[in-house]
C-alpha cells in the first residue's frame, strides 16, 4: 500500500475502523491498552514510520477518535471516561424486547439451516440407496 501513494486520513481511518471491528466480532472484548498495541503496529506500517520512531501519542489520539465514531454508530461499545484500562466490546446491550426479537430470530435461523441440513441428508440417502440397487 505504501509504495502506491500516501493513504489520506480518512483511508486510514476506515480500514482501522475495520481492524476494531473484526478484532472485537472474531476475538471478544479488548482492552483499550491491547487495541493500542494492534492498530499502532498498523499505523506505523501503513505510514511507512521506521520502526525506531515512536508514533505512540498520535496513534493512540487517532484510535480514540475511531472508537469515538465507531461508538457514535453504535457499533461498539465502551464505558464512559475511556482509560487506556477500559474493556471495548461489540456485543450490544439489547432491551428486554429486543433480546426477544433477537433470540426468536436466532431460532428460526437454527431451525432453518436444521431443516436444509436434513433434507441434504435425506436427498444423500436416497442417492446412495438407488446406487445400490
Amino acid at each position: 500500500m505504501r509504495q502506491q501513494g500516501h493513504l489520506t486520513e480518512g483511508a486510514v481511518g476506515s480500514l482501522l475502523k475495520a481492524r476494531i471491528l473484526s478484532l472485537l466480532k472474531y476475538h471478544g472484548p479488548f482492552s483499550v491498552a491491547a487495541l493500542a498495541s494492534d492498530l499502532g503496529e498498523r499505523i506505523r506500517l501503513i505510514q511507512g514510520v521506521p520502526r525506531s520512531a515512536s508514533i505512540h501519542k498520535d496513534g493512540l489520539a487517532f484510535m480514540n477518535k475511531c472508537l469515538d465514531d465507531l461508538i457514535v454508530d453504535d457499533l461498539i461499545e465502551c464505558p464512559a471516561g475511556r482509560t487506556i484500562d477500559s474493556v471495548v466490546s461489540s456485543e450490544k446491550k439489547l432491551t428486554g424486547k429486543e433480546r426477544r426479537e433477537y433470540e426468536a430470530l436466532k431460532a428460526k435461523e437454527k431451525k432453518r439451516r436444521h431443516k436444509a441440513l436434513s433434507k441434504k441428508r435425506a436427498a444423500a440417502s436416497r442417492h446412495g440407496k438407488k446406487k445400490h440397487r
